[in-house]
């Protein structure tokens, strides 16, 4: 998302391309996609859920480095495979966090599953 140096739009042109643009045109272009975007930029994951995720099932109290550390591992390991692309970011965040305290303490999964009425073992 950060450039050091930024190209001219004229330097985004493909070679040997069958229309070219002016750099007021391309500009003009970025504008309106950014626009209709409304500036949203961030794709948002399932590490944009996790820190929530983690602190709600941990009273609240941030989450150890060992959680954290394990979350990210299976939130890397589900993008892998292409079942869990039905799944949204925050399902998948809150599954894993679940997962990750789950490995150590059963009572967190079993307060999370009574307290989260949408949570279907």
């Amino acid at each position: 998302m950060e450039e050091t140096y930024v190209p001219l739009p004229v330097d985004l042109q493909v070679v040997e391309a069958t229309s070219a643009f002016e750099g007021k045109t391309i500009k003009r272009m970025e504008l309106l996609v950014l626009s209709t975007l409304k500036w949203r930029m961030q794709a948002v994951t399932a590490c944009s859920f996790i820190d929530y995720f983690l602190r709600k099932f941990n009273d609240h109290d941030a989450p150890s480095m060992l959680a954290f550390s394990r979350s990210t591992d299976l939130i890397l390991s589900t993008a892998k495979g292409a079942d869990f692309l039905v799944f949204r970011p925050s399902e998948i965040a809150a599954s894993v966090a679940l997962a990750a305290f789950g490995e150590r303490n059963t009572s967190v999964v079993e307060r999370a599953t009574t307290t989260c009425k949408y949570i279907n073992k």
